[in-house]
């Protein structure tokens, strides 16, 4: 089964995502799409708009911080070394 008409928006920052997050309240936001994908052909999930995030580069990889900080990854990937990749 394939998924249901949804819309495609390919954000250019975090604050990019974050307003069209608040402005569509079906939206869901999409980096790898993994589990997403999946969900939404077997239409367990049905966004209205899917905000693409994989391609903001301070998102891309993890950083180390201080104890307790919060790290980001929208492009957590095999090939990028986050898994003991190349």
């Amino acid at each position: 089964m394939y998924s249901a008409d949804v819309d495609y928006y390919r954000a250019t920052s975090v604050a990019d995502a974050a307003k069209m997050l608040r402005k569509n309240k079906g939206a869901k936001l999409l980096a790898g799409g993994h589990s997403l994908i999946p969900a939404m052909k077997l239409r367990v999930a049905q966004p209205t708009l899917l905000v693409d995030i994989g391609h903001i580069k301070n998102l891309s990889g993890i950083k180390a911080g201080k104890k307790g900080d919060q790290n980001r990854c929208a492009d957590h990937t095999h090939s990028g070394g986050c898994f003991g990749g190349a």
